[in-house]
């Protein structure tokens, strides 16, 4: 854990050295919202029970940089704590319940964002998106595994005080080897977040 969050810290120096080598406009800011989470593909076990995923309301915040790396193209590195999981509908045998065991993670989750930006005189709208890398700082997590890597898009509104209204789909890319029910053989799946965010930048 404790080299995994060196790394990103590690990686967002660079991004603020190689700006600065460049002499690019530097701001910082954070953001704050709602996620729904969920997991994916539902599962078949070896007894016939199933297990369908549900979505499940989270939360984000964190704090970001964000410097023009080139004409209306900015960079956007994000370190933020994200929440992903799911609710777990579990159909067998002997009827259907919905389990309520805990199932939503706290990531540490570094993203580096590419964004294409279109300036207006209200404000400017971005779109774009990049890598994620997420560290489960949940230790007792039986659902999720203890990292994730991912693809971040991303779309947003920032007003000329420094506001952003943002909308991001995040879909993980690696394996997540969650709890065993009903069989020998651990699930695997893979996480997909939609947040909602308020973003300020100083």
């Amino acid at each position: 854990m404790k080299h995994s969050i060196f790394f990103i810290l590690s990686v967002l120096f660079c991004f603020i050295a190689f700006s600065q080598e460049k002499k690019s406009k530097i701001t910082y800011g954070i953001k704050v919202g709602t996620t729904q989470s969920t997991l994916s593909p539902d599962v078949t076990y070896d007894n016939g029970a199933k297990s369908d995923f549900r979505y499940k309301t989270g939360f984000t915040f964190g704090g970001r940089i964000q410097f023009e790396a080139g004409k209306d193209i900015l960079l956007l590195p994000e370190l933020s704590l994200v929440g992903k999981g799911a609710k777990i509908f579990v159909s067998s045998g002997s009827g259907s319940y919905l389990d309520h065991s805990p199932t939503l993670s706290t990531f540490a989750e570094l993203t580096l964002n590419v964004l294409k930006q279109f300036s207006s005189s209200k404000g400017k709208f971005m779109l774009g998106g990049g890598p994620s890398l997420g560290i489960n700082t949940d230790e007792y997590s039986q659902e999720l595994g203890k990292s994730d890597i991912g693809i971040n898009i991303l779309a947003a509104y920032q007003l000329p005080i420094g506001f952003s209204f943002e909308l991001n789909f995040n879909k993980g890319l690696k394996e997540q080897t969650g709890n065993i029910y009903y069989s020998s053989t651990p699930r695997k799946v893979k996480t997909s977040v939609f947040g909602f965010c308020l973003g300020y930048i100083f």
